[in-house]
């Protein structure tokens, strides 16, 4: 009896600590500023979100590609 109630305490203390985490990561995700308290954690731990990350922001610096006058025809 007493080992399952060790098991019982240490799943509730578990469920106690990461709870937050979780509530935080979804509160994050909804309202977009994720990237910003995250990203040094994808630094770290993800390498392709970081590399995905910074070429998104390259592309939204770029300005678009302008027409060429012989384009003028083509749609």
């Amino acid at each position: 009896m007493t080992q399952v109630l060790g098991v019982l305490a240490v799943a509730v203390g578990l469920v106690i600590v990461l709870a937050p985490f979780v509530l935080l990561a979804r509160r994050l995700r909804r309202g977009g500023s994720g990237a910003r308290l995250m990203g040094p954690l994808d630094e770290i731990y993800n390498v392709g979100a970081l590399k995905t990350r910074q070429q998104q922001q390259v592309q939204e610096y770029l300005a678009a590609p302008r027409r060429s006058a012989d384009d003028r025809f083509r749609s």
